[in-house]
Parts: structure tokens; C-alpha cells; sequence
């Protein structure tokens, strides 16, 4: 007794036009429905990027003539000669620093590649 029946598979009438019309027009079984996925998306992440648009909407404001009047007032009269000492005292901060060593790992050696690895790498491999 055969573990496999003894006639081949036939495929219906509508499957075979089906594999014709996709081997003739490969642009229907891939093209179409990749363009059309696209399309879809498209349409589904425009909420998304409205709300993009909005939430930077919402963040960047105009401001009215009285509000800026009243931020003019309140502004700190700043010196030129104070600013400019003001940035030195900061240059002389960055060169206050040392140099830290960072520790080695045992059997690491100090510079470079040691003894041993340079040996190593002089030994012809074997094939």
C-alpha cells in the first residue's frame, strides 16, 4: 500500500487562469498590492503626523505687541566688558585638570601588544 496516493495533484480550473494571469502580469501579484499597502499607510499615519504638527504648533506661539513690551521691561542690562571677564574665568576652569591612568587588567601589558602576542602572531599556521 502506497504511503502517497498514486495521482498527482490537479488544480481547479480557476487556479490555473489565476497562475497564467500572474505569470503573464507579474506587476498584479507584486506591484499592486505593495503600491497599494503604500497608499494605505499613507492615509493611516496622517493622523499621526497632524498630531505632530500640532503639538509643534502648540509649542511655538506668537507673541502679541503688549506681551512684548512687558518682556522688554523685565529684560537684564547686560555689560559687555562683564561678560567678557565672565567667560574668562570659565577658560581659566578648563585648565585645571589632571590626568587620571585608567588600571590595566591583569597579565595586560603596559604599551601595546606584549612579548607573547608578537610571537603569535610570527608562528606560520598550520594547515
Amino acid at each position: 500500500m502506497p504511503t502517497f496516493q498514486s495521482r498527482p495533484f490537479r488544480p481547479s480550473r480557476t487556479t490555473a487562469t489565476l497562475n497564467r494571469i500572474f505569470r503573464a502580469h507579474p506587476f498584479a501579484a507584486f506591484g499592486l498590492p505593495f503600491v497599494g499597502l503604500i497608499v494605505i499607510a499613507s492615509f493611516g499615519l496622517s493622523s499621526f503626523t497632524q498630531t505632530r504638527y500640532d503639538l509643534h504648533e502648540s509649542k511655538v506661539q506668537s507673541v502679541g505687541k503688549e506681551e512684548a513690551l512687558q518682556m522688554s521691561k523685565n529684560r537684564k542690562k547686560v555689560d559687555l566688558r562683564e561678560e567678557y571677564f565672565r567667560l574668562q574665568m570659565k577658560g581659566d576652569e578648563l585648565d585645571d585638570w589632571e590626568n587620571k591612568r585608567v588600571p590595566r587588567l591583569p597579565g595586560q601589558p603596559e604599551w601595546g601588544v606584549g612579548v607573547e602576542g608578537i610571537e603569535k602572531s610570527r608562528e606560520k599556521p598550520s594547515l
